[in-house]
């Protein structure tokens, strides 16, 4: 584990917006968290229910006979991607034991409708709902805990360091125009899947890009723990731009890496819009904007 220690974790005087948006993402999480979210794929856990699943599929994309019993994976995980399958299978005719389709159709039923009723649905970005506000809304929406968490103390770290160069009405706005771009990612690289995208990875993933290059000639203090023995953690003073290897090599290689039909949990097609919007927003703040303005470093 590597990651950059910049100014430490600031007080709230000092970085008083970058503070509100954490709050905001805590405070919105605890008003929308919903336990059961995390079961979203329940209606598919059953071995022979998947099974069942798998082969309507293959029947739904135009198969006549059964798939072989080693393409049933990739036909089941495929299912759960396809936001058309899952809202249409209800009224389409399928060969096979009529009853257990019909009790397989009445639990797909009951599925989409608790899951419509789920926080993450309505104000996360989905395939299946258009609505515009959600681009903003998905923004402070967090899966759980440790995604909460791990997403604050990034923000803090690099929208406090933001903050104390260009300001805090700036950050904001670096942060949601990031999170736009990561919906232009999700929707252009990504293809259409049943989960919603939620969480502020894009936005600090703009952040972070932003930051990489409007200090990119600055060396900074990295921390990295492999171990608690001692001689495997520490500090280290490493360029700026490190930070792209570090954090954004991984994220384009997995979005190449991942089959479509498999999933990751993880929206790097979010990243990469949020990375490239910060990239371009830092050069030509720094080329056209910095000069322009007074100082706000302290």
């Amino acid at each position: 584990m590597i990651f950059p220690w910049l100014k430490g974790f600031l007080r709230a005087e000092a970085i008083p917006l970058t503070w509100t948006l954490i709050f905001l993402n805590f405070f919105i999480f605890l008003l929308s968290y919903d336990p059961s979210q995390h079961h979203s794929a329940e209606f598919f856990s059953d071995q022979k229910k998947f099974e069942l699943t798998a082969k309507l599929y293959y029947q739904f994309q135009g198969g006549e006979d059964l798939p072989k019993k080693s393409q049933l994976f990739s036909f089941g995980m495929r299912a759960l991607h396809d936001v058309k399958f899952i809202s249409e299978a209800d009224q389409r005719e399928f060969k096979g034991d009529q009853v257990a389709i019909q009790r397989w159709k009445e639990d797909l039923v009951r599925f989409r409708n608790q899951l419509d009723l789920r926080p993450s649905q309505v104000f996360g970005l989905n395939w299946n709902r258009k609505a515009p506000l959600t681009w903003i809304t998905y923004q402070f929406m967090h899966a759980g805990w440790l995604h909460l968490f791990g997403n604050m103390v990034m923000l803090l770290i690099f929208a406090g360091a933001v903050e104390m160069q260009i300001g805090g009405f700036s950050l904001i706005l670096i942060y949601l125009l990031s999170g736009l771009a990561g919906v232009l990612g999700f929707t252009s690289l990504g293809e259409p899947t049943l989960a919603p995208m939620i969480g502020a990875s894009g936005s600090l993933s703009g952040i972070m890009a932003f930051y990489a290059v409007y200090e990119r000639k600055k060396r900074v203090r990295f921390f990295y723990f492999l171990s608690p023995v001692r001689g495997f953690f520490g500090h280290l003073w490493l360029p700026t731009w490190m930070i792209f290897p570090l954090f954004f090599v991984t994220d384009i290689a997995s979005y190449f890496g991942t089959a479509s039909e498999l999933g990751s949990g993880v929206a790097y097609t979010a990243h990469i819009g949020g990375m490239i919007f910060g990239l371009m927003s830092g050069l030509l703040w720094k080329k056209w904007i910095s000069p322009l303005s007074p100082s706000v470093q302290q």
